[in-house]
């Protein structure tokens, strides 16, 4: 019995693996690469353990939550962007997080960054660096929108010596938090944590996808650029030659980028960043029928102290003139300005009836499901109708069926 247990939860951190990859730095964890997805190969009991403890997908802080609050809990909600007028050009959108990254190191507050930025090897991979200047950390601003394994390496670039803030996305940021909890040297290392919006984390086979529409090979490319330079910018694929290919930022991602995403960013509840020192979105402008603007302009954070010492960072980077704040008042505009943050909370019930209705009736009940807290997911639900509800059940159905899911 008990060794069947352990296969279940073995398949379960597989098929819903976020790609963390603090399991594969704790404890050499070996990947295996499907269709531009890295899943773990095998899980030994130690490994499940571990996963159990610190594993992003497996809903334990969700579960754990006291706040009652849909966008999750917050010492202060504000609108902003960095008084870098490069920084705020360059980044996705206001250039927050990178203008507090560079005040925390230039402020002696933190040593370096820990960040995510494009592969010198690959420009369709990944690389996790610490940034100790500037220029370094500006580098990585922008968004990644391809999947890696995140902090396979964290561990061996981190100065024990030394204090970090961490850059990452949600679930990324979750699982460290987790693991710091059950280490403790490295828990004295990470000072900060800062995170972003986040719509699903796109396969390496979607980069590709993105540059061969707009007419590049693989061995063609130099770079690539998803958003930024501008707000919210365009898809940009560099060539070896220099010249540059572009495609509308909502294009690239409604029509490309979007449709190929992990699963378990399917069924995320923490999209919007839940668990950081501070946590920032788009704060697009609504037209005239309450709906997001994609045309370009100046960028603007949403910008969540998730904590105390978020908070008064907040203070202190726009004290500093690093970055400009204001109160953000208009609460009930988030649903707007975030419609498919707004959707994935408040239909996720929808989504896990549909699942639980697959593994019974389709799969004979053997399959896993997310084990999220049915009475929060149901109380999250009550800002939508009863009819969007029946209709998320049937379309999670219908793409479990299709094997969209």
């Amino acid at each position: 019995m008990k060794e069947r247990k352990l296969n279940r939860k073995e398949k379960f951190y597989s098929e819903y693996c976020s790609g963390c990859g603090l399991c594969k730095a704790a404890q050499d964890v070996q990947y295996v690469d499907y269709n531009g997805f890295s899943y773990p190969l095998s899980l030994t009991e130690d490994q499940v353990e571990l996963c159990e403890k610190i594993c992003p997908v497996n809903g334990i802080n969700y579960n754990k939550r006291q706040d009652k609050e849909l966008w999750g809990p917050s010492y202060g909600i504000y609108k902003g962007w960095s008084l870098d007028d490069k920084i705020r050009y360059e980044a996705a959108s206001g250039g927050v997080i990178t203008a507090m990254a560079c005040f925390l190191v230039e402020t002696g507050k933190c040593d370096a960054v820990i960040q995510i930025g494009p592969s010198p090897d690959d420009p369709c991979e990944l690389r996790l660096f610490a940034n100790e200047k500037r220029e370094q950390i500006i580098s990585c601003a922008s968004s990644r929108y391809i999947t890696g394994i995140t902090y396979d390496t964290i561990l061996n670039i981190i100065d024990y010596d030394k204090e970090y803030v961490v850059i990452g996305k949600p679930c990324d940021i979750e699982a460290i938090i987790n693991y710091t909890k059950i280490d403790e040297k490295l828990k004295k290392c990470i000072k900060y944590t800062m995170t972003f919006f986040c719509a699903g984390a796109p396969s390496k086979n979607a980069t590709l996808k993105l540059a061969e529409n707009l007419g590049v090979q693989a061995d063609q490319i130099d770079s690539v650029r998803y958003r930024g330079n501008g707000w919210p910018g365009k898809a940009t694929v560099t060539l070896k030659d220099k010249s540059e290919r572009h495609m509308d930022y909502i294009d690239s991602w409604n029509q490309i980028l979007g449709r190929n995403i992990r699963k378990m960013c399917k069924f995320c509840v923490n999209g919007v960043g839940m668990y950081a020192d501070i946590s920032c979105g788009d704060l697009w402008n609504l037209d005239q029928n309450q709906r997001p603007e994609f045309t370009e302009g100046k960028g603007q954070n949403i910008i969540f102290a998730r904590s105390k010492a978020g908070r008064d960072l907040l203070t202190e980077a726009k004290d500093s003139g690093y970055i400009y704040v204001e109160d953000y008042t208009k609460l009930d505009n988030l649903k707007y300005i975030q419609p498919n943050h707004f959707n994935m909370q408040t239909t996720m019930i929808g989504k896990i009836i549909g699942l639980k209705l697959c593994t019974v009736c389709v799969w004979g009940g053997d399959s896993l499901v997310p084990k999220y807290n049915i009475e929060k997911l149901f109380k999250a639900s009550k800002g939508t109708s009863k009819i969007k509800l029946v209709r998320t059940v049937i379309g999670t159905v219908k793409r479990i069926i299709k094997g969209s899911i």
